[in-house]
């Protein structure tokens, strides 16, 4: 049987491997999403979600998060006509990628 510490130590494992992210980078969106009105489990996952590597791969223009992270790392990604190469650049509604 699992503990509460055990599931929700996976469950932070398995996100911060799948948006390749390292634990203060995780941190920081925590601490954001806790701050977000509603759920802070389902902010988390919206805030996450933001990141311009997670939009990349998302829209299919790459295979892999680490695809989608070289991509915008080697400037091959515009955010509203202006070069990004920041993966953890938050990308807002209203932007034009």
């Amino acid at each position: 049987q699992n503990s509460d510490y055990k599931v929700r130590l996976l469950e932070k494992q398995r996100l911060r491997a799948q948006y390749d992210i390292s634990e203060r980078q995780m941190a920081r969106a925590y601490d954001r999403a806790k701050k977000a009105e509603g759920k802070t489990g389902e902010a988390l996952v919206v805030e996450l979600e933001r990141r311009l590597d997670a939009l990349v791969l998302r829209s299919g223009i790459a295979r892999t998060i680490y695809q989608a992270r070289q991509m915008v790392v080697h400037g091959h990604i515009e955010v509203n006509g202006g070069k990004v190469d920041k993966p953890s650049f938050r990308v807002r509604p209203d932007d034009i990628v």
